[in-house]
């Protein structure tokens, strides 16, 4: 099996297959580099686009809670608000027919029946107690959400209510890096490979790591540049949870220490949409850090995972879901990054490209004595659903445990105490207990017997 949803594993693949375009060509000649992501995207969805600025429409499930002011166990029309405090306008989300119920800080669970289509979205009109649950006082702040609808017989069609997609956009970034050998550089025997491949395989090394940068910290931005023709640069993964998911985006203060329940905790927002599988990517102190809480926690466990073009993943068990973890090259060079995990779920994301990765030979001036040749690609990436992805930063110690001195009682030695018949049985000599068949002094009969307690005479 995939390692996880929308990702081809080694075993999809005959031994022979060949890259089909350069970014492919990553993954296979650099399973183990710096460009992970980058090498991932030869797995991803990927879509060539017409115009440098590309768009995409999200529309996620709608939340049909609305906040409300409070009112009396009498009062049938609420104000309602799309955040505490009466801030802001919810939309019309409520239509006739629809069953509330009172919950949140304070709420009764007080059931309630949409009497009309709302006119504005900061009013609904509701009958009281429409359940089991008597009606009583609505607190401030408590919300009202909606649990389904009711209808009774012969009712004619009730208005339809719709929520908007939302729309996004990115840039494609025109990433280039040059090469450049003379003639006779050219044409000299090297004793390992010649000068020109070993100049392409840096240079590719550079444009990938380059673009890899790009996809993850890059901001989004139009501008005009020195020759009067339009720059651009694409928004990278952090930035888009930053913006879209800022709840996502976590920093452990402190020294960056983390138990397992609070690595539960920042997960679990990441984890309420998309994928039950994600990608983690993580820098070397995060690593040891994951390994540390998982150790030490008791439904936590970090398991062999598969190969992806020779690209070993270790599998991260969690009740939440799965992650499939990797240590990034890249964030190992700098302090801060190590101590980065970036959670990313890779059905939603998306390569976009106007050209992608290429090698262009021959780009010097004529007239010149060397060769000038160059990767390009002009391409950036979408990523759907922010709230599906994330990022802890400064995750760098697992906490310790909490050492529980339990007090616990010496056992007591064991007290035998054989049946007699008659009086108290005398101790035996040293305190030793009789061995199985002997009388104990005072004894006139054993006290069990083949059928059981011997019963006085």
């Amino acid at each position: 099996m995939p390692p996880f949803a929308g990702l081809r594993g080694s075993r999809s693949y005959s031994p022979d297959a060949t890259p089909k375009n350069w970014r492919e060509g990553i993954l296979r000649l650099y399973p183990n580099g710096g460009a992970v992501l980058t090498a991932f995207s030869a797995l991803l969805d990927a879509e060539q686009t017409s115009d440098p600025e590309f768009n995409w429409w999200e529309r996620p499930i709608p939340t049909r809670e609305v906040y409300t002011a409070g009112g009396t166990a009498v009062q049938t029309v609420f104000a309602v608000s799309a955040s505490p405090g009466a801030i802001g306008d919810p939309g019309k989300i409520l239509r006739k027919n629809y069953i509330l119920m009172s919950t949140g800080t304070g709420g009764i669970g007080e059931k309630m029946l949409v009497v009309a289509d709302q006119t504005t979205g900061t009013s609904v009109t509701v009958q009281r107690g429409f359940g089991e649950t008597v009606a009583g006082i609505i607190p401030a702040d408590s919300t009202l959400r909606v649990i389904g609808n009711a209808n009774e017989e012969g009712a004619p069609l009730g208005s339809p209510v719709s929520v908007d997609p939302t729309k996004q956009f990115n840039y494609t970034q025109i990433f280039r890096t040059p090469l450049a050998i003379t003639r006779t550089a050219k044409k000299t025997r090297l004793r390992t490979e010649e000068a020109i491949v070993q100049a392409q395989i840096e240079a590719l090394e550079n444009q990938a790591q380059d673009m890899e940068y790009s996809f993850l910290f890059g901001e989004r931005l139009e501008s005009t540049g020195s020759l009067g023709q339009p720059l651009r640069t694409t928004r990278g993964l952090v930035k888009w949870i930053e913006t879209l998911a800022p709840a996502n985006a976590i920093t452990i203060t402190g020294t960056g220490e983390m138990n397992e329940a609070e690595l539960l905790a920042a997960l679990e927002p990441m984890y309420r949409f998309g994928s039950p599988e994600k990608l983690w990517l993580a820098g070397s102190t995060a690593l040891m850090a994951l390994n540390g809480i998982a150790r030490q926690g008791s439904t936590l466990n970090i398991e062999s995972g598969d190969d992806v073009y020779g690209m070993r993943l270790r599998h991260f068990v969690t009740t939440l879901g799965d992650g499939y973890l990797r240590m990034h090259p890249l964030f190992n060079l700098y302090p801060d990054w190590r101590k980065m995990l970036l959670i990313i779920d890779l059905p939603f994301v998306r390569y976009r490209y106007i050209d992608d990765l290429m090698y262009l030979e021959h780009r010097q001036n004529p007239g010149e004595d060397a060769l000038k040749n160059e990767w390009l690609a002009e391409c950036g990436f979408e990523l759907h659903f922010a709230q599906a992805h994330g990022v802890i930063r400064n995750l760098a110690l697992a906490k310790p445990a909490v050492a529980m001195a339990a007090q616990v009682e010496a056992p007591k030695p064991a007290q035998f105490q054989y049946g007699v018949v008659g009086p108290e049985t005398p101790a035996l000599p040293a305190g030793q207990p009789p061995q199985f068949g002997q009388l104990v002094p005072g004894q006139t009969s054993h006290p069990y017997t083949a059928s059981g307690p011997a019963r006085a005479e």
